[in-house]
């Protein structure tokens, strides 16, 4: 491999040093303008898919140029894809692995014994023993201008230490904004926030930052690049113009914020209004160069390069600024939405307009590029170890091919977005990452799958072998290095059982609380907690737990079975589901099938108002596993789900595959569950964990007492009033009505009657027109309207067909009742109030009841 590289690079220098057919016959050299975005993702603009970013100039960029399909960042984070665009070598050559200065000192030191490595002694800043291209330029008579993020230096407290590695001391004669910093305070001046020393606009023969007062950041560069431009003007030049956008803060122009906001609608794949101001104000930016140039009359003589250091920042869930679908997750993962990006060159009179180009490149490529496109030699002994090759023969002909099979990527670190230590590969339409943490390799057909859904590593292992095989020569040839062993790692063993004590005592329910469910839905048998299915609902331990391992066994005992374990649970039901809201480890049988929007593997995922970030999402909250190692039904399976401080893992039969982290609720109860199938549970035992400072809303809602009044089966506990038979029918967990008459005679109410109550009821009306009376247990004087057509109310309930919550006291005669968590009568006194009577609801049409809890009260 290595007398392969030198034999490809040494003929780009040959190419180069002869002044290449595609250099200019009158030797003017072109000038070369780099658009270099931060975090901006393979969709964010109008010619890469989105439906709601208006990028014209980006656009007409590509209509002009050549738009690349398959670019790659060199990194899945900013800094070291900076140093590739700088020096046309790996990240992993250079051992600049990370961005500067990495997750790992950030993490907390119990989060760290969780962590079987941690990263090598890498490199962090851009060494001045490599040969930039700014340089490389500046030697053929180019003036360089760096605009925006550096990002290469160390980072220090002392400007000397810091300053030998900004951009004027790396081949720039012109530097604006360029530190140690690889984000902005804020976007508006002083573009500072506490810990920030900000963005420095320090650049010779320009006015101070001071003058910069009021301006956008991205505009204020823009200013500052557009005035470089007209300085530079009789060239040749290389601008490099590295924007902060569209990186954290999400902070657009208030003016394109709002206009946003005004366009976005629930159709959009993109919907946050800030990052698409931010998007635009880039594409205005990009605009208004070709404008100057335009101007100048050097349109024509100008090469243009627009690309990104990383994929979107896509953290799967309804939070991330953008949406980096159909690929798999976003920055700092290790799937293809973490390095694949949008990548335009436009070279008038040379490059094809309005094309695509489907070869792999990566941002090494830039360098041997530039290189030949300018004619510049560079320096013999860095160029004799570039990773990157020439694209000037794509941009002549997109359709031909590289001399390369394979791509190469290595980040011996941890990212909070997900990414544990890994290598990975791309040959031809395949793709490899091989995982650090537990030496699991993984095997994608990008060709079919895209969205890298379906790991192929043992129905192809002749792929994955071959691969692999390439994988560990390169990395031997470039000298990676390997993330180290972590000596505060402290795994879980089998030797503390100790520690654990049983959760199921193996003969009866002790611990533990039938929520919503029949007598009859958990039993015990032969060891095991059996669970029928019917109906659909769940067993809850009798106390909150906050940092635990749980371990349990489970077995399907019917194909195509669905169940859970839930973790940090509120004491009831949540609103119209028969599940708590908390954080879902499901328990799925294989024959359930895998799709993109779930796996029979260990998937993840918080339900019904809960929180979590999820390691390796697809796009939404749910974390999917690594790998697949869920047996059939009806063998065992081994689930040890560790939560701490908010974050949860999941180990199958041995191997931790799915993590979440940032969890809310991260205190709370424990759930089992089944839906319509019998499932097994057995050797349950927990290991509880120190507790931390917790806040109060990351706590569940602790136990109020509350039993359900309805099995899930049957009408058991209720009476039906005599002219309603055959109108009320149960149906899992849900009581409905069914009939068209209304009142008393139609009525269901609880056979026990009940004095001072607190209540709760879940209703859903099926007609506007229609409505019901909730009759809380003391007679005629308590009974209340849900009507939607009573404006006052109207503005509490749900739409038709969705379920309302209605939840309240009735204690002495003082009446309080919410609707959905609105207040709708505060402590209202009744008249004539009995002392005690059944909880009744009196339809007026069609309507289902679900949840119904009630506790008693303390007169």
């Amino acid at each position: 491999m290595r007398l392969r590289l030198l034999m490809r690079v040494f003929t780009g220098a040959v190419v180069c040093l002869a002044m290449s057919t595609l250099a200019r016959a009158d030797d003017q050299r072109p000038n070369v303008v780099v658009f270099m975005i931060d975090d901006l993702g393979w969709t964010d603009a109008g010619c890469y898919g989105s439906d709601l970013y208006e990028t014209p100039h980006i656009d007409r960029l590509a209509s002009e140029g050549v738009r690349f399909t398959d670019a790659y960042a060199a990194c899945t984070v900013c800094s070291p894809t900076r140093a590739a665009m700088m020096t046309g070598m790996y990240p992993a050559r250079l051992h600049l692995t990370d961005w500067i200065d990495g997750h790992f000192p950030r993490i907390k030191q119990e989060q760290k014994r969780t962590l079987p490595h941690m990263p090598p002694d890498w490199t962090q800043h851009l060494e001045h023993r490599y040969t930039t291209i700014a340089e490389a330029l500046k030697a053929n008579g180019y003036q360089t201008a760096h605009v925006g993020k550096w990002h290469l230096t160390p980072r220090s407290s002392e400007r000397s230490v810091v300053e030998q590695f900004y951009p004027q001391q790396q081949g720039f004669d012109f530097n604006v904004a360029g530190n140690q910093w690889g984000a902005p305070g804020t976007y508006y001046w002083p573009y500072r926030q506490r810990q920030f020393e900000g963005v420095d606009a320090r650049v010779e023969n320009f006015p101070p930052q001071e003058e910069t007062k009021g301006q956008y950041l991205t505009d204020m560069l823009t200013d500052r690049a557009v005035s470089l431009v007209e300085e530079m003007k009789d060239g040749p030049f290389f601008l490099y113009f590295a924007h902060y956008a569209v990186h954290t803060p999400i902070q657009g122009r208030k003016d394109l914020t709002e206009k946003y906001k005004s366009l976005i609608t629930d159709e959009h794949r993109h919907h946050d209004p800030g990052y698409a101001a931010m998007v635009e104000s880039v594409d205005r930016s990009v605009g208004r160069i070709r404008e100057k140039l335009d101007e100048l009359g050097l349109t024509d003589n100008t090469i243009v390069i627009y690309t990104s250091d990383n994929g979107g920042l896509d953290r799967g869930d309804s939070g991330s600024p953008t949406d980096n679908a159909p690929l798999r997750d976003g920055k700092g993962s290790v799937y293809e939405g973490g390095v694949r990006i949008p990548t335009i060159i436009s070279w008038p009179g040379v490059a094809q307009e309005g094309v695509t180009c489907n070869e792999p490149i990566i941002t090494c490529d830039f360098y041997p590029t530039i290189l030949e496109m300018t004619g510049t030699a560079g320096d013999q002994t860095h160029n004799a170890n570039l990773d990157g090759l020439s694209l000037a023969s794509l941009l002549k002909q997109p359709n031909s091919s590289l001399e390369r099979d394979t791509l190469f990527w290595h980040y011996p670190h941890y990212h909070t977005s997900g990414a544990t230590p890994y290598s990975a590969i791309r040959a031809e339409h395949w793709r490899l990452i091989e995982f650090y943490d537990d030496g699991h390799h993984e095997l994608y057909n990008l060709k079919d799958d895209l969205s890298e859904t379906t790991d192929l590593s043992e129905l192809h292992p002749e792929h994955a072998a071959r691969l692999l095989s390439l994988l560990n020569e390169w990395r031997e040839e470039v000298g990676a290095q390997p993330p180290l062993e972590n000596p505060d790692y402290r795994p879980g063993t089998d030797d503390d059982t100790a520690e654990f004590h049983p959760l199921f005592n193996s003969k009866d329910l002790s611990g533990w609380v039938p929520v919503n469910t029949a007598p009859s839905t958990w039993s015990v048998k032969d060891d095991m907690l059996v669970c029928s299915g019917k109906p659909i609902g769940e067993l809850r331990t009798d106390r909150m737990y906050q940092n635990f391992i749980l371990e349990l066994e489970w077995r399907h005992m019917v194909p195509k079975g669905n169940a859970g374990v839930f973790v940090w649970a509120d004491d009831i039901t949540a609103r119209g589901v028969p599940f708590h809201r908390g954080i879902e480890v499901q328990v799925l049988e294989n024959d359930y099938g895998n799709t993109r929007s779930h796996t029979t593997h260990g998937d993840i995922f918080p339900i019904h108002g809960a929180s979590m970030v999820p390691f390796n999402g697809r796009g939404g909250s749910r974390a999917f596993p690594t790998e697949e190692r869920s047996k059939p039904s009806p063998e065992w399976n081994h689930y040890r789900i560790t939560c701490e401080d908010g974050m949860i893992s999941l180990a199958v039969n041995g191997k931790v595959v799915t993590r979440g982290k940032e969890c809310s609720p991260r205190k709370g109860y424990i759930c089992l569950e089944s839906e319509g199938g019998i499932v097994h549970y057995r050797n349950i035992r927990i290991r509880e964990l120190p507790d931390s400072p917790i806040k109060d809303e990351h706590v569940a809602i602790a136990d109020r007492g509350y039993r359900c009044l309805y099995s899930g089966v049957d009408l058991s506990g209720w009476q039906v009033a005599p002219e309603a038979d055959g109108e009320w029918n149960s149906n899992d967990w849900v009581l409905s009505y069914t009939g068209e008459a209304s009142g008393l005679d139609h009525s269901i109410s609880t056979i026990e009657k009940y004095g001072n109550v607190g209540f709760v009821i879940d209703m859903k009306l099926s007609d506007a027109s229609g409505s019901a009376q909730l009759q809380p247990c003391r007679g005629d004087s308590a009974v209340v309207t849900i009507d939607p057509r009573d404006e006052e109310m109207a503005a509490y309930l749900a739409p038709i067909g969705k379920w309302n919550r209605i939840e309240g006291q009735l204690n002495g005669d003082v009446l309080t009742l919410d609707i959905n968590g609105h207040r709708l009568i505060d402590c209202a006194t009744l008249d004539g109030a009995v002392a005690s009577g059944p909880l009744a609801i009196i339809p007026d049409g069609p309507l289902d009841i679900a949840n119904p809890y009630i506790c008693q009260l303390e007169p």
